[in-house]
Order: structure tokens, then C-alpha cells, then sequence
């Protein structure tokens, strides 16, 4: 029975099986920016929660984009009702006490809508307080949305 060798400078035992491991294709400075960002964030996205949590997460995000178009909405139409009562000279008076609000905000009804913007911790804040006062839900849906929200803008 004939011994084949190995040539001296081959790895042998755990080493071997060590570089065999390590021997992963790696991506080539021939992959484009765009390549690049979307495999970090599909990474991102697989190891940073687990499933569950990122479904949650998703879930509490999208019920506050759905809360807040919901809530735009009927705040338009309560202002027309407003100003057409208005022209028909019921009074006002004490309407310029009112202190000013982010909701007056054109951008308030997107306020959840790309990177946080000024409306954005107040459009939040009302989002909560619907949820766990209006719903009756209590301090693991306010942690929840929290962090949602949360990690909704540290990935962006």
C-alpha cells in the first residue's frame, strides 16, 4: 500500500479543516455601492432581532402610520366643519388662546413617514397615548411601540 503526502506546506488536521472553513467567496471590488448597501441591510435585517421581534416591530409601525392617516383625516374634517361654521358667524372668540401645535403642521400627517422630522415625537407621543389610554393596553405596548419606533429610525 502506497502513502500519498502531502506537500509540506498544506495545512494538516484542525487547521486544515480551519482554512477550509474560512475559504468563504468574498465579495470583489467589482460589486457596486448599491450591491454593497443592500446586502448590509438584508443582513442587518436577518441577524440584528429575531423574526418575531422584527414582525412585532413592523406591526406596531405600521399601525402608527395607519393611526396617524386615520388621524390626519379626521382633523381635516373637523377643521372644514370648524371653518364652515365660522362663515356662518357662530362665534370664535377664544380661538386665539389656543397655544400652537405641530398638528397645524402640513407636515404632521407625515410625520412617520422617512427619517424623523419635527412632528415626528409629538405624532409618537399621541400614537401611545391612543393605544394604551384609548385601547386600554398597558406598559408592554407602550415598550413595544417605543422600540419599534426606536429601531424604525436607527435603520434608516
Amino acid at each position: 500500500m502506497t502513502r500519498v503526502s502531502k506537500p509540506a506546506n498544506e495545512p494538516t488536521g484542525v487547521c486544515a479543516k480551519r482554512a477550509k472553513r474560512g475559504s468563504k467567496q468574498s465579495i470583489g471590488p467589482s460589486s457596486s455601492l448599491a450591491t454593497l448597501r443592500k446586502l448590509a441591510s438584508d443582513k442587518k435585517r436577518q441577524y440584528l432581532h429575531s423574526n418575531n421581534t422584527t414582525e412585532k416591530y413592523d406591526g406596531y409601525v405600521a399601525r402608527g402610520k395607519e393611526w396617524l392617516a386615520s388621524f390626519s383625516e379626521e382633523e381635516q374634517e373637523a377643521e372644514s366643519k370648524w371653518k364652515s361654521a365660522s362663515l356662518q358667524g357662530l362665534s370664535s372668540e377664544g380661538e386665539d388662546e389656543i397655544a400652537e401645535n405641530n398638528m397645524e403642521d402640513p407636515e404632521f400627517s407625515h410625520a412617520f413617514d422617512g427619517p424623523p422630522g419635527k412632528c415626528t415625537p409629538q405624532a409618537i407621543a399621541m400614537f401611545l397615548a391612543w393605544k394604551c389610554f384609548s385601547q386600554d393596553n398597558g406598559q408592554s405596548t407602550a415598550d413595544g411601540i417605543h422600540a419599534a419606533f426606536l429601531a424604525e429610525y436607527n435603520e434608516m
